[in-house]
């Protein structure tokens, strides 16, 4: 719980300016009205985000917490002007250090990553006060959409876990 608290406070930074499952318990979940779909292994929880109706349309939060990690995506529609004010990669580092600062964890590492349509950056945070030890982060700017998927963990070790991994790279958009 104290994860999702840390990953909303950055969240919000950003928009504004039970144990372990097995791997086979994972399931994808689909969210045409927030254009993605991604594997959790619990079924996640939906956080309504309050908006700045002058930049956003829509923003929401999908949550599997797991005690020692949790797994996010926040889906951020945002007007197009907005979006198209800046450079997305300029968009993606205002982003970037939006979250550094409200998780106030150190930058291990930083790459742009390819995704089909969009900018995208992977990111990893440690020296994290506690309860957070290390987190994974991946941006994404496609269209009029900002994505960030964040696993945070309160254990050594989340950036390089099979289970991070496979939450990140089962991210994928969908038609709405």
């Amino acid at each position: 719980m104290k994860i999702r608290l840390a990953w909303l406070a950055a969240v919000l930074t950003v928009v504004l300016a039970p144990g372990a499952q097995a791997a086979d318990e994972w399931k994808t979940y689909r969210y045409p009205l927030y254009g993605f779909a991604a594997e959790y292994p619990t079924q996640p929880v939906p956080q309504d985000q309050k908006i700045d109706p002058k930049r956003l349309i829509r923003n929401i939060q999908y949550w599997s917490d797991l005690g020692e990690v949790a797994y996010g995506v926040n889906a951020a529609l945002f007007h197009h002007n907005v979006i198209a004010g800046s450079p997305p990669d300029k968009q993606i580092q205002n982003v970037l250090e939006g979250v550094r600062g409200s998780l106030k964890c150190s930058i291990r590492s930083q790459r742009a990553i390819t995704f089909p349509g969009g900018t995208a950056r992977e990111i990893i945070f440690e020296k994290c006060p506690a309860p957070l030890v290390d987190a994974k982060q991946r941006i994404l700017i496609v269209g009029d959409w900002l994505y960030q998927l964040l696993v945070l963990g309160s254990k050594p070790g989340i950036p390089e876990s099979p289970d991070t991994k496979r939450f990140l790279e089962s991210f994928s958009v969908v038609a709405q």
